[in-house]
């Protein structure tokens, strides 16, 4: 069965994109679902003109996406060394949502207000 889906705007189905990056259809899906969700998050951030909070709340969907992103490896991927560098980065990036929503929750309220 051929995936109808879209990915990135670009008219491409999964499977073509699959075909083109040398991907499994499931790998494909689940790295377009991340990047949708990543890109829907990134573009729906709450900003306010803050750069301090604007880059915090903007980057927190962009780490999650990466470790979504790091998941579909450790499911699919086979390689030692890249599952390595995806658990590694699953690491450092959830320590750095971690940072970024400790410094969103203890900000001063300026940094909340557009400014």
């Amino acid at each position: 069965m051929k995936a109808q889906w879209m990915i990135l705007g670009f008219g491409m189905t999964i499977a073509s994109y699959a075909q083109m990056m040398n991907m499994t259809i499931p790998f494909a899906t689940a790295m377009k679902d991340s990047m949708v969700r990543m890109s829907a998050g990134m573009h729906s951030a709450p900003v306010n003109g803050n750069p301090d909070h604007d880059f915090a709340t903007v980057m927190i969907p962009h780490h999650q996406g990466g470790i979504d992103m790091a998941n579909a490896e450790l499911q699919y991927g086979k390689d030692p060394a890249m599952r390595k560098v995806a658990q590694d980065l699953i690491n450092d990036q959830q320590g750095q949502i971690n940072q970024l929503q400790a410094w969103l929750d203890r900000a001063p309220k300026a940094a909340k207000q557009v400014k």
